[in-house]
């Protein structure tokens, strides 16, 4: 950024996808670096207020550009349900709980594992793990560790999460921090009962079965909200279409990005 400012180069936007970073030295270098971005930029964007104003500052004039999808790909179909279950050997009476993230810390799969836990106790589940990461060994090793892996999946990087979306009845993501994760949107679409830490910003609240829970409440108080909550069960096609924001729409999003760019043409 600060190159493209020394050759003037007339358009220099900096994006916001984050609300922290990682206690490392990449983590502790990108806290410095970030000090630049309103001074060599020219115009500042974020995927939510809570990432704006961690990267550029309480008193920043940036504009939110939403972490928008193909609202279409991701709507319920129970017919895909049906596929990606028989396909995964999935039984029609297990509850499916699923998570799609990378294998490290922020992610939190530490306490997703305790929450699951709680859950397979008491009701017939399956958890759907989807992502590759430096942590996934340590995961798996907790895994065994509580004899649960028979009950959890790990299913690797995928192209088709649109289809797992659809296999699932709900998604869990206790985040110790992120700017505004576009699996939240893609898991809402597709109908699904959500369950995200008070540590995500309500920004991502789009549909009426999207709940927050304490980061710090114990595993045992997520499993009691989960089990509450997707044992009564709702409309998913009605949830799907009830999150089926315009704010997330990639067509509209495109268009809206189109016409800053003419501005610079």
């Amino acid at each position: 950024m600060g190159i493209a400012y020394l050759f003037r180069v007339p358009c220099r936007i900096a994006h916001a996808h984050n609300s922290a970073c990682e206690k490392t030295l990449k983590g502790y270098v990108k806290s410095i670096l970030k000090k630049g971005f309103s001074t060599f930029a020219t115009d500042l964007f974020a995927c939510s207020n809570v990432a704006g104003k961690y990267m550029f500052g309480d008193e920043a004039n940036y504009s939110i550009v939403n972490n928008s999808i193909e609202l279409l790909t991701f709507s319920y179909s129970k017919e895909a349900r049906n596929i990606i279950r028989n396909e995964l050997g999935i039984t029609k009476d297990t509850c499916v709980i699923g998570h799609i993230g990378r294998f490290e810390k922020q992610k939190n799969h530490e306490l997703l594992i305790d929450i699951f836990l709680e859950i397979n106790r008491h009701i017939n589940s399956k958890l759907l793990l989807v992502g590759t990461g430096s942590l996934e060994k340590n995961i798996r090793k907790k895994v065994s560790a509580y004899g649960l892996e028979s009950d959890v999946m790990f299913l690797g990087n995928r192209r088709d999460c649109a289809r797992i979306y659809q296999g699932m009845d709900a998604f869990v993501m206790p985040s110790f921090f992120e700017g505004l994760p576009v699996t939240g949107v893609e898991a809402q679409v597709s109908g699904l009962q959500c369950f995200f830490s008070d540590s995500i910003s309500s920004e991502l609240k789009i549909g009426e079965a999207s709940y927050f829970l304490p980061i710090k409440a114990p595993a045992e108080e997520w499993s009691n909200c989960i089990i509450k909550k997707i044992l009564n069960k709702k409309d998913r096609y009605r949830l799907s279409m009830c999150a089926s924001d315009a704010r997330f729409d990639i067509e509209k999003q495109s268009e809206r990005l189109e016409r800053f760019y003419l501005r610079w043409a």
